[in-house]
């Protein structure tokens, strides 16, 4: 059994986490949802969605899955409001939860480098267990420590396309095996 996961690597990874989905108080709808890509210029996120759900003819079922807090999605609804300290009081069990996950698919991940470390945590974070299992070259490429190989096939994928600035900022950590000096965690 691999040792676990640094708090250093977990402080990290939460830091990222917070910047990258940032906090939202209120519910707001998927980003690829059509609520989301047709009403873009409404405050989704920073007032009560039921309230602008009431300002669209669509319905609550067209913003699913319904997020709050860091980028969490399970049994949100429109109604969901969430604390800064309780999301990052559930960013912080999150992070053990994929922690312990991220081990369980890449058993010697404590192993690799602590930028490397960072990177699989934050996309077990961003694509659950079982969409990261899926990427069955990244992680061959990881298994044999090809860092260029990973970053490639990174790149390569509809991940990459989907979350923007997020997908390059990992990208090119993994390509230097370092993190820029304004996303270092202090």
């Amino acid at each position: 059994m691999s040792r676990p996961f640094s708090l250093n690597v977990r402080r990290q990874t939460a830091a990222d986490l917070v910047r990258h989905e940032a906090i939202r108080e209120f519910a707001y709808p998927d980003p690829l949802s059509l609520l989301a890509r047709k009403y873009r210029r409404l405050k989704w996120g920073f007032v009560p969605a039921r309230q602008l759900l009431e300002q669209v003819p669509e319905g609550e079922e067209h913003g699913r899955p319904w997020t709050v807090g860091v980028g969490f999605t399970q049994g949100v609804t429109p109604d969901s409001r969430m604390t800064r300290e309780q999301s990052l009081r559930k960013l912080d069990e999150k992070v053990g939860k994929y922690a312990g996950d991220l081990q369980r698919l890449i058993p010697d991940i404590t192993e690799h480098p602590f930028v490397i470390q960072t990177v699989f945590l934050n996309l077990i974070f961003n694509m659950g267990f079982e969409r990261l299992a899926k990427f069955k070259n990244t992680l061959a490429f990881l298994r044999q420590r090809d860092y260029q190989s990973v970053a490639d096939n990174l790149e390569k994928s509809l991940w990459y396309r989907q979350v923007g600035t997020r997908a390059v900022e990992l990208v090119e950590r993994v390509r230097t095996l370092s993190i820029k000096q304004e996303h270092v965690f202090r």
